[in-house]
């Protein structure tokens, strides 16, 4: 596998793009657990996303091509905003956002670049959570605001004589 080669192992919230190996450029797996994660755009003779050999332990809730049997999988392309050496943030019409399985350590885990895992009840596929959040707001004649968002979305606010975080709404 370019990026991995697991025997009975776990892989969970990974992002796994632009390997290459003989086989399995992603991904080369027996007996191994494979949820929440993004294989895509790597390449090999046998399997260019990934190669699941014998008993595997199974594929839920992933984003690659061929689609692999188990639950949530899906195939559509993850609509990445970056592209390679950057954290690989998807965009706002992303299929991957709030697409994955529910863990029970994910209450209280961060994804890959410090945000909770879990945003908007439903964890993403892919090792970075989309999130939307406010930072810092200033209020004299006018108010600003600096934040988080997914690529591609934006936000808005509505008129408030007292601002809260319950004012801002995704648009």
């Amino acid at each position: 596998g370019g990026a991995a080669y697991t025997i009975w192992g776990t892989i969970d919230n990974c992002t796994i793009l632009y390997n290459s190996a003989a086989d399995g450029g992603g991904l080369y797996s027996t007996g191994t657990f494979v949820r929440n994660t993004i294989i895509w755009s790597n390449t090999a003779v046998i399997g260019p996303n990934y190669s699941a050999y014998g008993t595997h332990g199974g594929y839920e809730f992933c984003c690659t091509d061929p689609l692999i049997t188990g639950p949530g999988n899906i195939t559509n392309a993850p609509v990445l905003a970056d592209l390679p050496p950057v954290i690989y943030q998807r965009t706002a019409s992303s299929p991957c956002i709030d697409a994955g399985s529910n863990l029970d350590w994910m209450a209280t885990a961060s994804d890959f670049d410090g945000q909770p895992r879990v945003f908007n009840g439903i964890p993403d596929i892919g090792a970075d959570e989309a999130t939307i959040e406010s930072l810092s707001i200033s209020v004299t004649d006018s108010c600003s605001s600096e934040w988080n968002c997914v690529v591609g979305a934006t936000c808005q606010l509505d008129r408030a004589s007292t601002i809260t975080a319950s004012t801002w709404k995704a648009v």
